[in-house]
Formats: structure tokens, sequence, C-alpha cells
């Protein structure tokens, strides 16, 4: 059984954004910009995440890119962010 219906009953719903529309949500999207970048990885155990955030990390914090990366891995957030059970 599928999750999408039928052909049949599929509906297309087209949107026409008049001019206005469109700037005023590219000046909300701009306001909202800023210089930080957020990149996540993950993958089962074994699999190179740490290698491949860490080349990521190195390629960000060259010359090219100056930026100043901060590494924080899943065992890192569980323990600074876990809350212990009082009896």
């Amino acid at each position: 059984m599928s999750a999408l219906p039928s052909k049949e009953t599929r509906k297309i719903v087209v949107s026409h954004s008049t001019k206005s529309e469109n700037t005023s949500l590219i000046k909300r999207i701009q306001e909202r910009q800023t210089e930080e970048l957020v990149f996540a990885v993950c993958g089962p155990l074994g699999s190179g995440t740490s290698k491949v955030a860490k080349t990521i990390m190195h390629i960000i914090a060259s010359e090219k890119y100056n930026y100043t990366p901060h590494y924080i891995n899943r065992s890192f957030a569980a323990n600074t962010h876990s809350f212990s059970k009082t009896q």
C-alpha cells in the first residue's frame, strides 16, 4: 500500500506570488543572514565521520575561508547537557 494518494486523487496546488510578496520574502531572508555555518556529520561507528568532520574543520579554518571552527561530538554534547535523575 502506497503512502501517496492515487494519481486520480492527487491535487496539484500552484502558488502565484506577486512581486511584492517575493520582495518581502527576500528581505526577510536577508535580515536573518548571519556569518555562522553549521555542519553536521553523522554515520555508524567506524564509518569515518570523525575524519570527515575534522577535514571540514581544516578546510573552513584555512586562509581561504578564515572561520574559527568548533568541534562538538555527540558524547560531549550528551555529557554536557544530560540531566540526572534524583531520587
